[in-house]
């Protein structure tokens, strides 16, 4: 995700991970982040580390692929605060150890509805959403026009990759 004024920063609340053809309210819904941290359902593999600064606009956390049986497609939606100025870090559990994470808004007043710099007036909160094609080489994918729309993450390569989740402040 990616902040593009310098003034304001980003705290990524919650994360949900659900099923790309599935109406709101699925109950295929899988918590990914909860609090700024990694839930302890996919910390083990999914999410296995913290929120990570790559610069001072950008935080990734590295999500393992997967897909839900019942779709091919994932659809990851995020919940945003925004804070004006730096946000503090998360302190999250992550394989017994304490582990920061970068995403935990500051403590600001609740009556505070939107933020106005010198470029933007934004939304105190926000929210931004994501879906991948996720494509197993063992199966046959009739999803031609999600192909040609969505990223698609290969499976034979082993290890973590980083996907920017298209939010863009």
């Amino acid at each position: 995700m990616m902040a593009m004024d310098e003034e304001l920063d980003f705290f990524v609340r919650d994360c949900f991970a659900e099923p790309g053809g599935s109406t709101t309210g699925s109950e295929d819904k899988l918590q990914l982040i909860a609090d700024g941290c990694p839930t302890a359902a996919v910390s083990q593999k999914l999410i296995p580390g913290p929120i990570e600064v790559q610069s001072s606009s950008v935080k990734i956390a590295h999500l393992q692929a997967f897909r839900f049986d019942s779709s091919s497609t994932v659809r990851i939606t995020c919940h945003l605060d925004i804070c004006k100025g730096t946000c503090e870090q998360a302190v999250c559990l992550l394989g017994g150890e304490k582990k920061q994470s970068w995403g935990r808004k500051k403590r600001s007043d609740n009556s505070v509805t939107e933020y106005e710099t010198q470029r933007y007036k934004v939304p105190r909160h926000a929210q931004a959403t994501t879906s991948l094609l996720v494509i197993d080489p063992l199966q046959q994918v009739g999803e031609a026009t999600a192909l040609a729309r969505s990223q698609t993450l290969d499976f034979t390569r082993e290890g973590f990759e980083s996907h920017q989740i298209g939010g863009v402040l």
